[in-house]
């Protein structure tokens, strides 16, 4: 498969998740249904992965990195950011909520939210760093 539909797909199931992570109390079958496709996300990512290692494309490779690397990071600091707003305006703890469950996808659709951090993390630290560690 292209990798332009293979990052389409990707992209498809990031609005997914995003609007699912909005709801708040789902059901038990909601809730399952939910962590599958937050499981699901992942699958056009290792897709990526696993082209870009047999064609040793090193830009894919490092554009996969850099995807899970800044939304570790990212949720990290929006995270951080929450915690601290306790002390703010209630209208800013919601927009930075907000924004956390934009760039946390697919945290908040799956129920077990530090599994979303873990197969980020697996996909960040399954890419090399340079051709070295590719070989």
């Amino acid at each position: 498969m292209k990798q332009k539909v293979i990052f389409g797909i990707w992209i498809f199931f990031y609005c997914l998740c995003a609007i699912l992570g909005h709801i708040t109390e789902p059901t038990t079958a909601q809730a399952v249904a939910m962590t599958i496709l937050s499981c699901v996300f992942f699958v056009p990512g290792f897709l990526l992965l696993i082209q870009g290692k047999k064609q040793q494309n090193l830009r894919l490779l490092k554009a996969i990195r850099i995807i899970s690397f800044t939304s570790l990071a990212a949720t990290f600091l929006m995270m951080l950011l929450n915690i601290l707003s306790v002390f703010a305006p209630e209208g800013l703890g919601n927009v930075l909520h907000e924004i956390l469950i934009l760039v946390s996808v697919p945290m908040f659709a799956c129920r077990p939210r530090a599994l979303s951090l873990f197969l980020w993390a697996i996909l960040a630290f399954s890419t090399p760093r340079s051709k070295q560690d590719q070989k």
